[in-house]
């Protein structure tokens, strides 16, 4: 359900709220046709919601069902390993890399 970083960018950025397809761009880096895959398999499998918004051009808007505010503190759980584990250059989240390599197995100082 969440195996790929854009799947848990999405839910991460609709923890703060119902955002419109254009607003969740960033989570797929612009790439219009992985965001709405991405998409539609997240409301398939009930972790989100799609409403259609009336207007000129109509619009969609997602937002987290129970399913999906369930997942948020497994994200929460990801991002403060990453953040002990991780090199500081490194954050896969956001879809940075840097040139260093990771550190031995520990925590961070």
């Amino acid at each position: 359900m969440l195996g790929d970083s854009t799947s848990i960018l999405i839910v991460r950025d609709l923890s703060a709220g119902p955002r419109r397809f254009g607003e969740l761009l960033g989570s797929a880096a612009g790439n219009t046709r992985l965001l709405s895959g991405r998409l539609q398999r997240l409301v398939r499998v009930g972790v989100l919601t799609r409403t259609s918004l009336p207007g000129h051009p109509p619009g969609v808007q997602y937002q987290l069902t129970g399913m999906g505010q369930a997942l948020l503190p497994c994200i929460s759980a990801l991002r403060q390993f990453g953040e002990q584990w991780l090199p500081e250059c490194e954050d896969p989240l956001e879809r940075r890399a840097g040139p260093c390599e990771p550190s031995l197995p520990g925590p961070k100082a």
